[in-house]
């Protein structure tokens, strides 16, 4: 990558604010990175541009630490970078650090351009403890989308971040302003909105992942996870008008309460997070439930692309008499089965031993 097309600007390893290279006792492995791309900047350009806003920083529940060379630690949980906020906002930091003159949109963004950003995300998060072709596999995919995101919110400001080179922010917004660019971009722009002049939005929990949220209230509720409903309802619930965020939202909650009736009929307490994993149960994108998000390693382990119309699957939301009936429910079949097969074997047996005699 050519020196002149890049510039930036070094930011600290994490909110505390510890400059990497004022660190002592440098990993090998990274002392040699720390003037890749670099370039000097004004004090005043230091600090953050102005209308930029930052993602969401950790709360009290999940305290700043850094490891001993002021790099976070991101944990790497069912093929995705975790915590979500952490890894955007090391992205976001990186993207500014390093001004690739050639990658105009998401899809230019090419395999060695994400291979400089990962020399970078690697001065900041500490991922050594696992697999790195699959934690780099990881980082391509959050990468990606992360980029796709600062674009888009760059060509929406349309103007030139403090961090770019003049001549660089031309060659984009000329880029940008081809025929075919806008043309891409309008059918993007109604693809998403599915026609509509207004996007409708899919929850109302902002930047704050589902996760966060549900131990926020379990740290309200004496430590006690939340059902899993009440935290459906609280990410999806407009705060102004305490109504559902969208017609989807609605159709969920129809469902699941019409369920509900209809257990009540037949005599039987309805359990709210079962219903929502017996109607919606099944593992879409990003191996998460639609509704769930990243809460669904917390109610839906064991959930899968299949799981959906299935009442043997267990949540963390269900008692422990209830996840021992629904395993017992699901185990019988083998058991039987297993019988049969013990049955049929002693039969062969017995005729095989009835011959040879």
């Amino acid at each position: 990558m050519p020196r002149g097309g890049i510039t930036g600007r070094r930011r600290g390893a994490s909110s505390r604010g510890t400059p990497l290279k004022d660190l002592e006792d440098v990993p090998p492995e990274i002392e040699n990175l720390f003037t890749l791309f670099d370039a000097e900047v004004s004090p005043e350009e230091e600090g953050e541009e102005e209308g930029e806003e930052r993602e969401e920083e950790g709360d009290e529940d999940q305290p700043d630490l850094p490891d001993r060379y002021g790099r976070k630690f991101i944990d790497l949980e069912n093929g995705v970078l975790t915590p979500s906020k952490d890894v955007a906002n090391i992205c976001r930091d990186v993207f500014h650090k390093i001004v690739l003159p050639d990658a105009f949109f998401q899809k230019s963004l090419k395999k060695h351009h994400i291979g400089v950003y990962w020399l970078e995300f690697k001065k900041y998060a500490n991922v050594e403890k696992y697999d790195q072709t699959l934690v780099l596999d990881a980082f391509n995919k959050k990468c990606r989308a992360r980029y796709g995101d600062y674009i888009s919110k760059m060509k929406k400001k349309n103007q030139k971040p403090i961090y770019f080179p003049e001549v660089v922010w031309n060659e984009y917004v000329k880029a940008w302003n081809t025929a075919d660019a806008i043309k891409a971009s309008k059918r993007c722009s109604n693809n998403r909105r599915q026609g509509k002049e207004k996007a409708l939005p899919t929850h109302a929990n902002g930047c704050v992942a589902f996760d966060v949220t549900a131990k926020k209230m379990a740290k309200e509720n004496q430590g006690k996870l939340p059902h899993f409903w009440d935290l459906f309802l609280k990410t999806h619930r407009l705060k102004d008008s305490h109504e559902l965020c969208s017609q989807e939202a609605k159709e969920i909650e129809r469902r699941v309460l019409a369920r509900a009736d209809e257990l009540r009929e037949e005599g039987i307490d309805p359990d709210y997070d079962a219903i929502f994993l017996e109607l919606f149960g099944r593992v879409k994108k990003r191996k998460q439930v639609p509704g769930a998000g990243q809460a669904t390693k917390l109610y839906f382990p064991f959930a899968t692309s299949s799981t959906a119309g299935s009442s043997s699957s267990s949540s963390s939301g269900l008692s422990t008499e209830q996840v021992d009936e629904l395993l017992e429910q699901r185990v019988q079949p083998l058991h039987q089965e297993i019988a049969e097969l013990r049955e049929l074997v002693n039969v062969l047996s017995q005729q095989v031993l009835g011959r040879v005699a």
